[in-house]
């Protein structure tokens, strides 16, 4: 459940993510004052008044709940508790001495401009208040993009921090625009429908026109940057699935799911009939104002859920514990006997296929119809296909090695391996250990043939739990992890070994051989290592 620090951001993201929706509103979705008729003029005044008090409003809860962000994030810096973080001392600390603190104080400075910005705003001539808010626009998006370089972008890997820190900025800036302008859009509609509400209608329908485009615009930038977010933070299937940040992701993109369907039907259902060129048919601006205030109430859910991410370690700094007995692999194709199962699948796909084309061929007037029996004649093919590629998991399948592959490590396994696997794999690895004989089940070769198919996670499972049906024991309570990751790196070097004295000029399939990382000195140079001499 997200604590009381995911409730402060979620709620601060709310505010300032509230002004860029404001500005795009009146810029984007409301006519200039100069081109609309006098009698909708005195309507866009008090629309523009409303919007300023709900600009200012935001703003000051940003400012409130900016500081205890700020108190907040210096009790978890320092491990004081929260209520002692308040120290001047401890503050000026963070403020001038973090990244935090820094982007903090900038981003304070952004509202306390655009909070004079509108309390000037009155004073100006129509014409000057669309500068100012083209203005105060920019400083707003400024504000809630800042908040990238306060957050996970600004810790990632130098090579991608660019990337990442980009893809958040415009994330959030695409987050703004549409949830931004969910609230005063509702609030238009729902104007709109009262018995006296007659007269905001036209102005009701341009706003949710225009909103429809903008709507597929921040919706695409959200997809994308999303995924190119989840590439870097996530890094695969396994920490979507077996870790607390990836859970945490696929309820955020549930509670999107659900914006998304809301959207679709505003799109498709109520906004044809608000935009009517006669009148607005039915009770459409009411249904479309519920949806865009429950599209909202769900935005609100899902940036507490944002809030909880950014207390939430990286699924990619995080060891996944997979959930589920299966997983799908290319691992597979390199078993002996999948180039006979997809030429078995390939030749039921065509079967499928032709049969299907036969019968579209004799009943031509139902083409429709085998059209579809085709296609779901080729699915089926391709899920029997994909099956092909389904391997059992477990819990450790996606883990990274615990210990690097290096010198020291191979040299701390060889003992180890053969005090306790030595008598029944072999000295070697080869499965022709003294006790091999006696086995009902002959113990697996650990050379490269075999340990280079599977995963590192399948392979500390093994070692750790055993391996059901076989005689192979589980080590977990006689040799420690790093134990057994050292028994693994020594594997791995034995098997390299042996592929590499076995190269000849023949064709295989390609796999790395990476020479194990270790310290050495050239005399005059100093100590080195190895991996800082590759490339």
């Amino acid at each position: 459940m997200p604590g009381p620090a995911a409730a402060i951001r979620a709620l601060h993201y709310l505010c300032v993510m509230l002004p860029v929706g404001v500005f795009a509103f009146r810029l984007l979705l409301l006519p200039p004052l100069p081109r609309i008729v006098p009698t909708e003029r005195a309507l866009r005044q008090r629309l523009d008044q409303g919007l300023s008090r709900l600009l200012l409003s935001a703003l000051a809860v940003a400012l409130a709940s900016g500081a205890l962000w700020l108190a907040t994030e210096a009790s978890s810096m320092s491990g004081t508790p929260w209520l002692q973080a308040w120290s001047p001392s401890l503050l000026k600390t963070v403020l001038s001495q973090t990244q935090f603190g820094k982007v903090w104080l900038l981003r304070l400075a952004l509202l306390v401009l655009l909070a004079l910005g509108q309390f000037l705003r009155s004073r100006f001539a129509p014409q000057g208040r669309r500068t100012l808010d083209a203005v105060g626009a920019v400083l707003a998006g400024m504000l809630v993009g800042a908040i990238a370089w306060a957050g996970h972008a600004a810790a990632g890997e130098p090579a991608v921090r660019p990337l990442q820190l980009a893809a958040d900025f415009v994330h959030l800036l695409a987050a703004s625009l549409w949830l931004g302008c969910l609230l005063p859009l509702a609030l238009l509609l729902l104007a709109s429908r009262r018995p006296r509400g007659a007269a905001w209608q036209p102005l009701a329908r341009r706003a949710v026109l225009r909103f429809g485009d903008l709507g597929l615009v921040s919706v695409g930038l959200l997809a994308v940057t999303g995924l190119a977010n989840a590439w870097i933070l996530v890094g695969g299937v396994g920490g979507l699935f077996g870790t607390a940040y990836g859970h945490l992701l696929l309820a955020k993109l549930a509670v999107f799911a659900l914006m998304l369907a809301l959207a679709a039907q505003n799109r498709l259902l109520f906004t044809p009939a608000v935009a009517a060129p006669q009148a607005i048919r039915g009770d459409a601006p009411g249904g479309l104002g519920r949806n865009a205030m429950l599209e909202f109430l769900f935005g609100a859910v899902l940036l507490l859920m944002v809030g909880q991410l950014g207390a939430t370690a990286p699924a990619v700094h995080s060891q996944p514990v997979w959930p589920f007995p299966y997983r799908v692999s290319l691992a597979a194709m390199e078993d002996e006997d999948f180039p006979l199962a997809l030429f078995q699948g390939l030749c039921t796909l065509a079967l499928l296929a032709t049969a299907a084309l036969a019968l579209l061929c004799w009943r031509w007037r139902q083409r429709r119809l085998w059209l579809g029996a085709a296609g779901g004649a080729a699915a089926l093919s391709m899920a029997g296909l994909a099956g092909l590629l389904i391997l059992p998991a477990y819990p450790t399948s996606y883990i990274q090695p615990g210990v690097r592959y290096g010198a020291e490590s191979i040299a701390h396994g060889g003992p180890i391996y053969a005090a306790n696997c030595a008598l029944c794999h072999g000295p070697d690895g080869y499965g022709d250990g003294p006790a091999a004989a006696s086995l009902p089940v002959r113990p697996a070769n650990l050379t490269a043939g075999h340990l280079l198919h599977h995963a590192p996670g399948d392979l500390f499972w093994w070692i750790s739990q055993g391996i059901a049906g076989t005689p192979m024991p589980g080590f977990a309570e006689q040799l420690s992890p790093d134990q057994r990751w050292d028994v693994l790196n020594f594997l791995r070097a034995r098997a390299d070994a042996d592929r590499a004295r076995a190269l000849t000029a023949s064709i295989e399939p390609w796999r790395p051989l990476l020479a194990p990382d270790f310290t050495f000195e050239v005399p005059g140079l100093g100590q080195g290592k190895l991996k800082a001499q590759r490339g």
